[in-house]
């Protein structure tokens, strides 16, 4: 997916996330090959979910942002590194609410009820 949005990005698009759709505006130089530009554009469209991702990774600039799907919560989650600020359409846990749900030994049914706490309030986890 990075590789179709660099290809976007070098025919003279700008791409940037508005809520959950890719706002995808042409300011190149000069207009790009009609075909190859439509092409490109279907892709995008047709893989949206995945270029959200892969562009909000990219404005991260962070290689320690991770989606995993929970089969405990049944959703997926971001594991981020601690400090982190940003948007990522997701619930997000820093490295040390995981490492204090570990050391809690919590169970499934505690994970759940600490998830929805967490949505709820839009908070963290506190380490004790």
């Amino acid at each position: 997916m990075i590789d179709l949005i660099e290809q976007l990005e070098s025919a003279g698009y700008v791409l940037s996330i508005v809520g959950d759709s890719i706002r995808c505006q042409w300011q190149g130089a000069e207009f790009p090959d009609p075909v190859t530009a439509k092409l490109l554009l279907s892709e995008l469209r047709a893989n949206k979910d995945e270029a959200l991702e892969a562009l909000r990774l990219k404005q991260t600039g962070n290689n320690d942002v991770y989606r995993i799907y929970s089969r405990i919560l049944y959703e997926e989650v971001w594991i981020v590194q601690d400090g982190w600020v940003g948007e990522l359409g997701g619930t997000t846990y820093s490295h040390s609410e995981v490492l204090e749900l570990d050391r809690l030994q919590v169970t499934s049914d505690d994970l759940r009820k600490i998830h929805a706490a967490k949505i709820a309030l839009d908070g963290d986890v506190v380490c004790s």
